[in-house]
């Protein structure tokens, strides 16, 4: 139990944008309102405004994405939309951090000028404050979570984006840019997981096959073993379409040459002559897009 629970924190240290997203953004936002001394104006010197802002950010960041995780877990089976998961997640990120703030507002007790005191975080008579502050932390959390999975291509909360959704935000991001030039930096760009990879540009991915905590990425005459994994790697090829054969393989669209049944088993054949196997639940998906492509073909 102790070996995953470390491999899961290595895994994660590892990855800079799952640090940078859990621990840079909250450190940048709380730095930014620290130094503006926004809404703690009873508190003396920047050491004061630093601790209250710095455990404020960091400290909620992470009960948001707890929340975020708990309503992920329940309504992405029912279909739910992302920003539905994002907005729910974090009414109650926001529930679970308010009992935590009272640490906070014990940090910084020896920082409240004599004479005033802290707003606590449970109880606010401003309702107009109330609502522009909700608002506010809301539309963060919203925007910083579709940069990571629309723009980085990052999965988030188990869900993936797909190259055609990516292609469509980006466009929109893109919008001082006239559209040929768009169209041009999108079909060009490599997906996310090449850049792992030694000598990344030389070689078109084929595959990924699932291996414990790495993933196994099969190249056009080579292997490549990567400490990643297997859905996160998935979710990072959003610039190449792609699908499951198995709850353990993934493959590009345009690697695979023939599918063949035999018996009960089914297998695709890459075009390095690799063989993926297509297991019962896949089947059916797998068959309907050899169906309709005329780059593949039976056996």
């Amino acid at each position: 139990m102790f070996k995953k629970v470390w491999q899961s924190i290595s895994l994660a240290i590892q990855d800079r944008t799952i640090l940078s997203f859990y621990i840079g953004i909250p450190l940048g936002l709380g730095l930014f309102f620290a130094l503006s001394q926004s809404g703690t104006e009873p508190l003396v010197g920047i050491e004061g405004h630093l601790v209250y802002w710095l455990v404020s950010t960091l400290l909620s960041w992470q009960f948001l994405a707890i929340g975020s995780k708990l309503v992920a877990l329940f309504l992405k089976p029912l279909g739910a939309p992302f920003l539905a998961v994002l907005i729910l997640g974090f009414a109650i990120g926001i529930a679970l951090w308010i009992p935590a703030s009272h640490f906070r507002d014990f940090l910084v007790g020896d920082f409240v000028q004599e004479g005033h005191v802290l707003k606590s975080t449970s109880r606010y008579l401003d309702i107009v404050v109330t609502i522009s502050n909700w608002l506010l932390g809301v539309s963060l959390w919203v925007a910083a979570n579709y940069f990571y999975l629309f723009v980085l291509g990052v999965s988030r909360f188990n869900y993936s984006a797909d190259s055609s959704k990516v292609k469509r935000f980006r466009n929109w991001l893109l919008n001082t840019v006239n559209d040929e030039q768009t169209d041009f930096i999108m079909v060009d760009q490599l997906p996310r997981l090449q850049s792992r990879l030694p000598a990344p540009h030389q070689q078109r991915i084929l595959a990924l096959i699932a291996e414990d905590h790495y993933t196994r990425v099969v190249l056009g005459s080579k292997e490549e073993l990567i400490y990643i994994r297997f859905k996160d790697a998935i979710g990072e090829m959003f610039g190449q379409d792609g699908f499951q054969t198995h709850r353990s393989y993934w493959i590009s669209s345009d690697a695979a040459s023939s599918y063949r049944e035999q018996g009960h088993s089914a297998s695709i054949k890459l075009s390095n002559g690799r063989v993926i196997p297509v297991s019962r639940s896949f089947r059916h998906a797998v068959k309907a897009r050899f169906d309709t492509s005329g780059h593949a073909q039976f056996i």
